[in-house]
């Protein structure tokens, strides 16, 4: 078994999380969606997805209005931003535990064959 402890910024524990899930999902989420969702992730449920929220994610990463709306329309289309009544919200699967997050998974080789 391989395992390994990582200590990261907030920021990197984000974007690290979604990559190594990205991998798992039914639609891949491009590195720019992976910065940008991770910038979310890490805000304030009250205001995440709200202009606030907006205002912080454009200024965190320095991008504009039009760039982040693109981004967020594909989150959208992809499914991983949903509208529930008057609220938007990330899909919960796509949180890590806030403090630390493990994960276990084991691999295959389906062709591997045992000689008895």
């Amino acid at each position: 078994m391989i395992t390994k402890q990582v200590n990261l910024t907030e920021r990197e524990f984000y974007q690290l999380h979604l990559s190594i899930i990205n991998n798992f999902l039914p639609v891949k989420l491009s590195e720019t969606e992976i910065v940008i969702l991770a910038e979310f992730l890490r805000l304030p449920e009250i205001i995440r997805l709200k202009t606030q929220g907006r205002k912080i994610v454009r200024n965190n990463l320095n991008i504009s209005h039009g760039v982040l709306g693109n981004h967020l329309r594909s989150l959208r289309d992809k499914g991983y931003i949903v509208r529930i009544e008057n609220d938007e919200i990330i899909r919960p699967y796509l949180f890590p535990d806030s403090q630390e997050q493990s994960y276990a998974f084991k691999i295959i080789n389906d062709d591997y064959k045992r000689i008895s």
